[in-house]
């Protein structure tokens, strides 16, 4: 019986936050010396190909699973992002945890084993009244989305910007 790998890489976990403010956490996961997921009932599919492991990130917050998502990673090293959102909480200190799942089986066993908790990351959340709000953007957030829209890295962004540079120069 094959299982996926992934473990998290990080997250945007803030330290604090106003009550019943909610905060979109941005999730970086990649799976590591993963089987083939040929067979497995938690594989991704385009058309009839089979393209990855659906690889599943949940939060949890108090002990409380709040929210969960999930992107489709494939051979070992491969990358992806996920959200998940830390709804609006009461005053006072809160465990946040973000947990990326291994999943795996066989298509022919006739139980879909679960999940098993295969990496965490673990944060505490302070809520009160004067909290600075994380969901307000800060210097370079709007920036890190939109470079996020279009796909690229902020390398591929600098180089972009030396190349204009330089092209402005020579005119």
């Amino acid at each position: 019986m094959a299982w996926s790998n992934p473990i998290l890489l990080g997250a945007t976990i803030p330290e604090e936050m106003p009550p019943q403010s909610s905060y979109s956490v941005r999730v970086e996961v990649q799976q590591q010396d993963a089987p083939d997921p040929w067979a497995s009932n938690h594989n991704c599919t385009k058309g009839t190909m089979i393209t990855g492991w659906e690889t599943p990130v949940k939060l949890v917050v108090d002990g409380v699973e709040m929210d969960r998502d999930q992107t489709c990673l494939g051979s070992s090293g491969d990358k992806g992002t996920v959200r998940v959102t830390i709804p609006g909480l009461s005053p006072g200190t809160h465990d946040i945890k973000l947990q990326a799942l291994s999943v795996g089986g066989s298509a022919y066993d006739t139980a879909d084993p679960d999940p098993e908790i295969n990496d965490t990351i673990t944060a505490e959340i302070t809520v009160s009244e004067d909290a600075e709000d994380p969901s307000l953007d800060r210097d370079g957030d709007l920036i890190e989305r939109l470079i996020e829209m279009l796909g690229g890295s902020k390398r591929s962004l600098l180089m972009a910007g030396a190349i204009a540079f330089a092209v402005f120069m020579v005119i």
